[in-house]
């Protein structure tokens, strides 16, 4: 047999037993007995199983990371962003030019750094729905 008649018998046989049409190779070749048939049956076997594993490894990373990347846009549907009010590096994002974003604020109630509070709130702790100058400490709003 040669190289290439090989290769077709091989790449028929994964077609076959990876798509379920058979479990029996050898019926569907019939070109006589197969070289090492349960030597590659079980070579695709394991590549299958091994397949199969990291496939669903992937599915359910992907799963996960899709979970994860929702959540923070639900966070942000119940609360609200409140410039000012943040203790030095306890923002949760925004502390101007030069900063990565969380925690990167350098005094207290940085103006341009904000932090998540409940929807309605912001105002009434003496923050501001928009970045401001300063780091002047928050008045609460009275009533």
């Amino acid at each position: 047999m040669t190289g290439q008649g090989l290769r077709q018998r091989i790449f028929a046989h994964i077609v076959t037993v990876g798509f379920g049409l058979s479990n029996d190779w050898q019926d569907q070749m019939n070109d006589g007995p197969s070289p090492s048939g349960s030597m590659l049956e079980q070579i695709w076997r394991i590549t299958m199983n091994t397949m199969i594993l990291k496939l669903a490894g992937a599915a359910a990373a992907l799963s996960a990371a899709a979970t994860l990347a929702a959540a923070p846009a639900q966070a942000a549907g119940d609360k609200e962003k409140c410039y000012g009010v943040s203790l030095k590096a306890k923002n949760d994002c925004a502390a101007g030019p030069g900063t990565s974003c969380a925690g990167t604020s350098t005094v207290d109630y940085q103006g341009n750094a904000w932090k998540y509070v409940a929807a309605g709130t912001c105002e009434k702790m003496g923050g501001s729905l928009a970045a401001k100058k300063g780091n002047a400490k928050p008045v609460p709003m009275k009533g």
